[in-house]
């Protein structure tokens, strides 16, 4: 599959997309994961989208990354602190707060 540029071949794609969040080619990464299927609404492809997100200070899309995620595996803490986070940084301090 060619995406923008970027040839995501079957059995690569993973090796892939952690090469171009190496790169800081966070905006690629979106789009690869947002034009790949169901990919944006799995545990995988929602934890790199926050972190991509995150990374390109889009703190309100991280957090809506983290809040699914926080629902989606509620056992696992570090995504309710990484929504926390990214609503803090995006300067909902309140909320962020209760989200703790």
């Amino acid at each position: 599959m060619l995406h923008q540029g970027i040839i995501l071949r079957e059995g690569h794609i993973t090796r892939t997309i952690y090469n171009l969040i190496k790169d800081k080619r966070y905006e690629d990464v979106i789009d690869c994961i947002l034009n790949f299927g169901e990919a944006s609404t799995t545990r995988a492809g929602l934890s790199l989208l926050g972190l991509c997100y995150y990374r390109l200070q889009k703190y309100e899309e991280a957090a809506s990354c983290y809040e699914q995620l926080s629902g989606l595996v509620p056992k696992e803490k570090k995504y309710k602190f990484y929504f926390a986070q990214s609503l803090y940084q995006a300067g909902l301090s309140t909320e962020a707060l209760k989200t703790l």
